[in-house]
């Protein structure tokens, strides 16, 4: 495969991973609707989660300019594992496994 490819296609699996992650999180908005607390708490936390991400890509990338033809490659590729990361934390609180006492609305 060209690199141009492999570009294409990681950023198609982050585009993938990202709107499982935005399915989710709607999911978890609405079960906690009735909530204004949890709401407003998961809301903050997303935001916290968001800066962290950005952050961390900061940090993985500090000159991306540099990084020639792979930099979009290895971008979409490391956005696509945070952004799984953040979605299983979401799904356990979206399904809490059954007797998980410590999961919110157990």
């Amino acid at each position: 495969m060209a690199q141009r490819d492999l570009n294409e296609c990681s950023g198609a699996e982050f585009r993938k991973a990202d709107a499982e992650l935005n399915r989710v999180y709607t999911a978890l908005m609405e079960k906690l609707k009735n909530d204004a607390v949890a709401t407003e708490n998961l809301k903050a936390s997303e935001r916290a989660w968001i800066n962290f991400r950005d952050a961390q890509m900061k940090a993985l990338h500090p000159h991306p300019d540099e990084e020639g033809s792979v930099h979009s490659m290895c971008w979409s590729l490391e956005m696509t594992e945070l952004t799984v990361q953040r979605k299983e934390m979401l799904k356990r609180m979206l399904d809490p496994e059954d007797g998980d006492v410590c999961s919110y609305g157990s």
